[in-house]
C-alpha cells in the first residue's frame, strides 16, 4: 500500500491548513504532506514535504506520530493510500506561499469544514482533544461512502527492557475497553541485511513460528528471521537465531535467494533452508518473547498461505523458495 504524510500544526488556538494549487485534492484546504522519495522514511518524507510545501522546517524530534488514515478508492484503487498522521511539536521560519500550497491560519473554532474533505470532519476534532486515531474511510465518485475507525490502546506504562547496538524493546502496559494487557514493542536500527531460515526435519515436516507481536489475539505466521549480526557470517546468523527461537539445530544451511526489501527503509534479506533440523531441547530466547513454535506437514503450512492466514509476503517467498528445493 503507498503511504503517504500529512503534518498537522497547532499554535495557541490556531491550526495551519494548506490550500491545495494543482494536482490531487485541488482548491481543497488540506495539509503538507505527500509520498516518500526512493529511500526516505516516512518521518523524512514528512520533513522535506512540510518545507517544500509550506517553508516549514523541522527535524525528527520535533514530531509525533498520530497513527494512521486509511483511504481506499472504490472507484480509483490506483488513489489508495495509507495516511500517516504527524503532529508537528516545534518548528522554524512563517509559511508561505509554494507553487503547490497557500498555507493560513485559521481559529480551531472556524475550521472550513465544509470547503475540506469530508473525513476532516470526523478524524480532526479527535486530534485537537489530543488522542491518537486509526481510521478507513472509503470513498466512491470522489463521495464519503463508508467509515470504520479502530479501537486504540491507552498507554499506561513504558519500560525499556532492552537497549543494544541493534534494537531497543520496550514493554508497553495498555489499557482498553476495561482490560489491561502489555505488549513488547520492538525498535530495529537501520540495518542493509537480514537472514531468513526455513527449517525442515528429517521427517519433511516444516517448522515455523506463530509470534504475538501487535495486540492480543493478533499474531503473524513467521520462520526464524534476524538482524545480520556484524561479527557473523550470514549461516552463523541463521543458526543462532534458529536455536534461540525454535529449540532446534542444524548442522548445513543451503542459501536460496535475497532480495532488496522496503520496510521505512531499505534492506537486503537473505532466504536460507536447512533440512533434517534436530531439536536440542534449550531454547536461548533472548527475553520471554511471545512465540509460539509449530511443527506441521508442509502440506498443512501451504494450506495456511491459501486461506491468507499467512500474510508477510516475505514468509510465503520464503516457503516457495524452499519447496522448490525439496
Amino acid at each position: 500500500m503507498k503511504q503517504t504524510t500529512l503534518a498537522v500544526i497547532m499554535k495557541d488556538d490556531k491550526i495551519l491548513l494548506c490550500m491545495k494549487k494543482r494536482w490531487f485534492w485541488e482548491w481543497f484546504w488540506n495539509w503538507a504532506g505527500w509520498k516518500l522519495e526512493k529511500w526516505e522514511t516516512i518521518e523524512e518524507a514528512m520533513v522535506r514535504e512540510l518545507f517544500e510545501e509550506t517553508g516549514l522546517k523541522t527535524d525528527l524530534d520535533s514530531m509525533e506520530t498520530l497513527w494512521v488514515l486509511n483511504f481506499r478508492f472504490l472507484d480509483k484503487p490506483d488513489w489508495n493510500q495509507d495516511v500517516n498522521v504527524f503532529k508537528i511539536n516545534s518548528w522554524q521560519n512563517e509559511p508561505i506561499e509554494t507553487e503547490e500550497m497557500l498555507p493560513k491560519w485559521f481559529n480551531i473554532s472556524e475550521i472550513p469544514y465544509d470547503k475540506m474533505w469530508e473525513d476532516d470532519s470526523i478524524w480532526l476534532p479527535k486530534v485537537i482533544a489530543g488522542e491518537k486515531i486509526e481510521f478507513e474511510f472509503q470513498f466512491l465518485d470522489g463521495k464519503l461512502v463508508n467509515q470504520r475507525e479502530f479501537a486504540r490502546p491507552k498507554l499506561k506504562e513504558s519500560n525499556l527492557i532492552i537497549n543494544n547496538w541493534y534494537k531497543k524493546i520496550y514493554q508497553n502496559f495498555y489499557s482498553l475497553n476495561s482490560k489491561e494487557f502489555n505488549v513488547l514493542i520492538y525498535w530495529w536500527d537501520k540495518s542493509d541485511s537480514w537472514t531468513m531460515l526455513v527449517p525442515i526435519l528429517g521427517n519433511w515436516n516444516i517448522v515455523y513460528l506463530r509470534e504475538y507481536r501487535y495486540w492480543p489475539d493478533e499474531f503473524i505466521y513467521n520462520f526464524p528471521v534476524w538482524k545480520q549480526e556484524p561479527d557473523l557470517t550470514s549461516e552463523e546468523n541463521v543458526a543462532k537465531e534458529l536455536k534461540e527461537e525454535t529449540w532446534y539445530t542444524a548442522e548445513k544451511f543451503e542459501y536460496l535467494w535475497e532480495t532488496i526489501v522496503w520496510n521505512y527503509s531499505w534492506w537486503k534479506l537473505k532466504y536460507f533452508l536447512a533440512k533434517n533440523v534436530q531439536k536440542s531441547w534449550v531454547q536461548e530466547l533472548e527475553l520471554p518473547e511471545q512465540i509460539e513454535v509449530i511443527e506441521s506437514s508442509i502440506e498443512d503450512f501451504e494450506k495456511l498461505i491459501q486461506i491468507w492466514a499467512v500474510k508477510c509476503p516475505l514468509t510465503i517467498s520464503a516457503f516457495y523458495l524452499a519447496k522448490s528445493r525439496l
